[in-house]
């Protein structure tokens, strides 16, 4: 499912979901115990970039700079979004609190089991 925000940034599932980031992530150790967790990635498209251009700088990034001594901010980096991005975080999270019911796993999600167990407690 894509949707999209009113100030243009676009919504999508991961590009690469074969890569696992959601499992590196810090809310997978929320997940592995049941608690529904929220994980906002980043997108591989880029405004005013042409197609491919995302894919192929992160190719690069993650191959000759993720977790190397040069894996550091540098004056290349673009915060143009964060704002944005906190907001939605903060806006989604505001809106969980608000429910009138717990947040769930899909039926049958991998870590449905563990939410179950949890919740027989």
């Amino acid at each position: 499912m894509r949707w999209r925000r009113s100030r243009g940034a676009t919504w999508c599932p991961t590009s690469s979901p074969e890569k696992g980031h959601f499992y590196r992530s810090d809310q997978f150790n929320f997940a592995k115990i049941g608690a529904p967790a929220i994980y906002f990635g980043r997108s591989i498209d880029y405004i005013g970039k042409p197609e491919g251009w995302g894919r192929t700088h992160e190719e690069e990034w993650v191959e000759h700079t993720y977790h190397q001594p040069s894996d550091e901010i540098d004056d290349s980096w673009v915060f143009d979004g964060m704002i944005e991005d906190a907001s939605l975080g903060f806006y989604a999270g505001w809106l969980i609190a608000q429910a009138d019911r717990m947040p769930t796993w899909n039926a049958g999600d991998e870590f449905e089991a563990a939410r179950m167990k949890a919740l027989a407690r």
